[in-house]
Parts: structure tokens; C-alpha cells; sequence
């Protein structure tokens, strides 16, 4: 396994743990993030405890940001030996009230933005023959929960993505894992969640109840 690794949403949760491990253990991180503020963040404290790793912008939905990224990786360090799709987030919403745009959004950055850095990355690694992938799902990429059916449907996609990208560049010396998470101490719930405003506002019904109940209680 070669040490080169650029890991995608590598300023918090998974991907930070993920980016100062690795860089403890002696790898080449280049922690993406979107936000360049975060990315200095992140080296800072890196530094604070000893260990080195670079920060590159990197915003997952965006095509020339991608391949910019992944560019710079290549110039720097001769090539991508382990990407690590980190870059997500949970859209809280059901079914009936989820719109157009918000599922579009959870699926351009939790599943296209997969894509996209696979796009990036693979020909550098098939060139080279040899190469790891490793896409962060999620335990709700195999089974169902209630307002959470388009994060869930996501995670499912990035398991099928995972599962047949396996069988095309098996034979190129590239490896494909995911990671399927459960509930970790991270932000991801106070942070990394975004929700439908009409599925966590009370039902008009309610509202008619607790002003009916106000009233008698006068």
C-alpha cells in the first residue's frame, strides 16, 4: 500500500480522525477541504502534535475543483496511491415532503461527488497499477429509517458504486473497500445534519391543539 493519500471532507469527523492517524503513521495525507480555513485549521493542529499533512481545496461537487485537487496531488507527489471519499452529509426529511432540490444536493455531494473523485483518481492509479479506493458509507446503506430515506438511498448507492467499481478495476491492481460506520462521538449529528423544514416543524394540528388547550386553560 503506497503512502500518498487524499482523503475528501478530511476537516471533520471521520475524515479528520482518518487524516491525523495516517499522518502519524508516516503517509503523504493531503486533507481535502472545502472551506481553505478549515484546511489551515486542520495543518495547524496537526502541528500541534507533531505530525505533518497538507491541506488542498477541495469542494466534491465541483468538477474543476476535483480535478484541480487531484492534479496538484499528482504534481507534488508523483501519483495517488489511496483515496479516501469521506465527503458527506445526512439530509433529514421524508418522502412525501423532501423537495427536488435538497434530494439532488444530498446525492451531488454523498454519491456524484464518489464519481467524480473515482473519475480523477483512477487513471492515475490504473497507469500505475496499483491503487486503493476507500468509500465512507455508512450502516444505513443496508437498511431502512424513517426521515432519513434519502441519506439512507445514498449510502445504498455508494455500496453498489463500491461493489461493482470493485469487479472493473480488480484487474488493474486497484483495490475498493467501503466503510459502513455506526454512531461515533463526531458532529455529524450537531453538524453534519440538514433537515426539511416541514418535517421538523410541528403539524398544523398540533398547533391548533396547543393553542385550543390554551384557551380552556384560561
Amino acid at each position: 500500500m503506497g503512502k500518498v493519500t487524499l482523503i475528501t471532507g478530511a476537516t471533520s469527523g471521520i475524515g479528520k480522525a482518518t487524516a491525523l492517524l495516517l499522518a502519524g503513521e508516516g503517509y503523504e495525507v493531503y486533507a481535502g477541504a472545502r472551506n481553505p480555513a478549515d484546511g489551515e485549521a486542520l495543518v495547524s493542529e496537526a502541528a500541534g502534535r507533531g505530525v505533518s499533512l497538507k491541506a488542498v481545496q477541495l469542494d466534491v461537487t465541483d468538477d474543476g475543483s476535483v480535478r484541480a485537487a487531484v492534479s496538484r496531488v499528482a504534481r507534488e507527489s508523483g501519483g495517488v496511491d489511496n483515496l479516501v471519499n469521506n465527503a458527506g452529509y445526512g439530509f433529514l426529511g421524508t418522502v412525501e415532503e423532501a423537495t427536488d432540490a435538497e434530494i439532488l444536493r444530498q446525492f451531488d455531494v454523498n454519491v456524484f461527488g464518489v464519481g467524480r473523485m473515482c473519475r480523477a483518481a483512477l487513471p492515475l492509479m490504473r497507469a500505475r497499477r496499483a491503487g486503493v479506493i476507500v468509500n465512507i458509507s455508512a450502516w444505513l446503506g443496508k437498511m431502512g429509517f424513517p426521515l432519513l430515506a434519502y441519506y439512507n438511498a445514498s449510502k445504498y448507492a455508494v455500496e453498489a458504486i463500491t461493489d461493482s467499481l470493485r469487479y472493473e478495476v480488480g484487474p488493474f491492481g486497484i483495490r475498493i473497500h467501503s466503510v459502513l460506520p455506526g454512531l461515533f462521538r463526531t458532529r455529524f449529528v450537531s453538524g453534519g445534519l440538514v433537515a426539511n423544514p416541514e418535517t421538523v416543524s410541528p403539524p398544523r394540528w398540533v398547533s391548533r391543539r396547543r393553542r385550543s388547550s390554551r384557551w380552556r386553560s384560561s
